[in-house]
């Protein structure tokens, strides 16, 4: 049908109508619960699959807070990083989502949001660098890697790390060429980001002496962080009912069944963390 001159004012008021009915009813949910996700950056999201560990949280924080999910996807490169990723915190100040989930603390290692418009929210869980072993090793702890080679990924505090226990450095370019390397005995161990190098783990094939990683005791502190959720300063109320859920999710074991899933080591926020005072200890 070809619609006349005549028909346009028409036209033109149903589609007010109708914005007005969309505003209303986001309104009503108060805009949902918009968390910033990179597109492709397992194990933590992935727009292609609609899956990751901070996806899955997402979407239970939005159901406990009876809140819509929106997922706001942010291109990121294809290279898996650890500590360090594209957070996207000026996406964050800006309106753009309301909230960003697995942010390692204290504040001064948010990067480019370290800004006074942004506050981090309670720790939910904690990560650090792990020791990593093949079977026929043994379970080495962090101190009984002094004189061996160790595979890690190159320009992180691992790096640091190793020559003060004595330690070599074998340097990779991503945590799977790391854990590669590591299977094909070019390393006798490895020292590397506990969440990216598990779920990795769970895909690699590494014959008759798989990978492990130490699981007696805990890291040491200088290679430990404590993971929050970030928010705008201004979202007081929000960052409450956020802790809260979190809160509910690691006591009834919500939480653990998902870093499970993902093969995180579940570990609970620390005690004392990554410092200057704690690295200097090392």
């Amino acid at each position: 049908m070809v619609l006349g001159i005549e028909n346009l004012p028409k036209i033109f008021l149903l589609c007010l109508a109708m914005l007005y009915v969309s505003v209303t009813e986001g309104s009503e949910i108060g805009g949902g619960l918009k968390v910033c996700l990179l597109e492709d950056n397992l194990p933590y999201s992935s727009r292609h699959a609609k899956t990751g560990f901070d996806y899955d949280v997402g979407n239970l924080l939005a159901e406990r807070l009876d809140e819509q999910f929106i997922p706001v996807w942010i291109s990121n490169s294809r290279q898996i990083l650890e500590i360090e990723g594209d957070y996207p915190f000026r996406r964050l100040v800006n309106g753009g989502c309301s909230l960003i989930l697995s942010v390692p603390g204290p504040v001064k290692k948010m990067g480019e949001g370290n800004s006074p418009a942004i506050m981090l929210g309670d720790a939910y869980y904690g990560a650090a660098f792990e020791v990593l072993s093949r079977s026929r090793d043994g379970a080495l702890s962090f101190k009984s890697l002094k004189g061996r080679k160790v595979a890690i990924m190159s320009q992180t505090v691992a790096h640091f790390a190793l020559p003060k226990i004595g330690a070599t450095p074998t340097t990779y370019f991503s945590v799977k060429e790391a854990l590669l390397g590591l299977s094909l005995g070019e390393a006798d161990a490895g020292l590397l980001w506990g969440p990216t190098s598990g779920w990795l783990l769970s895909k690699l094939d590494s014959g008759e002496n798989p990978i492990k990683r130490l699981k007696e005791g805990l890291p040491p502190a200088a290679l430990s962080w404590n993971i929050h959720f970030a928010t705008r300063l201004e979202d007081a109320p929000l960052r409450t009912r956020v802790s809260a859920a979190l809160q509910e999710f690691r006591e009834s074991g919500q939480l653990s069944r998902l870093m499970d899933y993902y093969h995180f080591p579940d570990r609970q926020p620390f005690k004392v963390t990554h410092s200057p005072s704690t690295f200097h200890e090392l």
